[in-house]
């Protein structure tokens, strides 16, 4: 009998030690949930909440920072920017606010600064907290190279980590140094300074970019490419009228009939660089044959073709001179200049602005080119040799090219 008491006092012992074991863990669970602490060199990572809607951080898929912001940023250089009630300011990775929410604006630290704004207006803060530059200007560039963009009452100029303008509010615009020139513009022109705000690349150019890896994209007049620090432009794309791409030699061009609404082009482009090609409306088509109708574009073509390309494609176009042949596909032209036909100019922009039938465009330009009436125009019929211009497309006709007369 003692020994069965005995073996039951352990057994009874045994289950009291393991529930005290069990105890023990799940105070120690919830010992290292609540005090779980992250190395120095990892930050939790910002995630909302699919309930509650809101912001919180979390490593490994424990809660670091509880689930109480209405929006939230990953860390950098030690502080996340966190947004409560509109309002902005920096959190560490304890979630202690060491920069209270206050700003109406936040942004995350760069060269250990960091853009802040309060009613409207922009400065800096260190990530102590302290307004190194207070918020008085219209906006402001991320630091880079010691150097920020500022901009106050539509000028701008550069700051540096004090706060001082070291460069006046001479611009009007600016761009980053990028470990390069930066970026202005003056006169609607741009051009690139040094960090000692001397010009180092003229403000020539209509566009431009920061530079990148040394170089960077600019457009002068029509021509788009790259320059580098040493002001060497290479260009890569032009835009031009296709008629001065020819005369330059840039492309080889042909071009054939292909019926009475279109004609028939092909370009070839023959230079290292990409042309924006402009066919404008009223280009002229002139036939090879004098037994043929020349053509005229009754609407705009733009042809964008890379270096060595070619593009085949039709145009729209209608017939001039009524006494002659339609021009088929064996019927080649040359691409010539506009007449100095201003009824015709004011004509073929009413047209390629309107939403008319062929008919009717084919009508309107044969009463300007050939003083035709429309008996002249029986000349065109379909397979049932009836008449493609009516008369009510006659008299609409008629009505664009009195309206193409009042223009001024």
């Amino acid at each position: 009998m003692v020994g069965k008491r005995n073996f039951a006092v352990k057994k009874d012992m045994n289950k009291k030690s393991y529930a005290i074991v069990i105890c023990i863990g799940i105070i120690l669970l919830f010992s290292v949930k609540l005090n779980y602490t992250l190395p120095d060199d990892v930050f939790p990572t910002p995630e909302k909440s699919e309930r509650t809607r809101k912001w919180g951080f979390v490593f490994d898929k424990k809660t670091i920072i509880k689930y109480k912001y209405d929006d939230a940023d990953e860390f950098s250089s030690g502080l996340a920017r966190v947004e409560l009630n509109g309002v902005w300011g920096y959190i560490d990775k304890t979630g202690k606010e060491v920069i209270p929410l206050g700003y109406d604006f936040a942004y995350n630290f760069n060269e250990d600064l960091a853009k802040i704004g309060l009613n409207g207006k922009y400065g800096f803060i260190n990530q102590t907290g302290i307004e190194v530059v207070q918020p008085k200007y219209s906006h402001v560039g991320d630091f880079i190279e010691g150097l920020a963009w500022v901009e106050l009452n539509g000028k701008y100029g550069y700051i540096d980590k004090t706060g001082k303008e070291v460069i006046p509010l001479n611009y009007d615009a600016a761009g980053n140094f990028s470990y390069s020139p930066a970026k202005v513009k003056f006169n609607d022109k741009y051009g690139y300074i040094g960090k000692d705000g001397e010009v180092v690349i003229p403000l020539i150019y209509d566009e431009a970019d920061d530079f990148v890896n040394g170089y960077a994209q600019v457009r002068l007049a029509e021509k788009t490419g790259i320059i580098d620090v040493n002001e060497t432009f290479t260009v890569q794309s032009m835009k031009i009228l296709l008629l001065e791409a020819i005369k330059n030699k840039y492309v080889l061009f042909s071009a054939h009939g292909s019926g009475i609404e279109s004609s028939h082009i092909k370009i070839e482009n023959v230079t290292d660089m990409q042309l924006h090609l402009i066919i404008p409306e009223g280009t002229f088509l002139r036939a090879h044959s004098s037994n043929y109708q020349s053509m005229v574009l009754t609407g705009p073509k733009d042809v964008v073709l890379d270096a060595g390309k070619t593009y085949e494609g039709n145009v729209n176009t209608a017939c001039m001179n009524i006494s002659r042949s339609v021009p088929d596909g064996d019927v080649t032209f040359g691409l010539s200049q506009r007449p100095e036909n201003h009824l015709l100019t004011k004509l073929i922009r009413l047209l390629n602005e309107g939403d008319y039938t062929y008919s009717v465009k084919q009508a309107a330009v044969w009463i300007v080119t050939d003083g035709a009436d429309y008996d002249d125009m029986g000349i065109l019929h379909n397979q049932f040799y009836q008449r493609i211009i009516d008369l009510e497309d006659y008299q609409k006709a008629v009505s664009i090219v009195n309206e193409a007369r009042n223009l001024k």
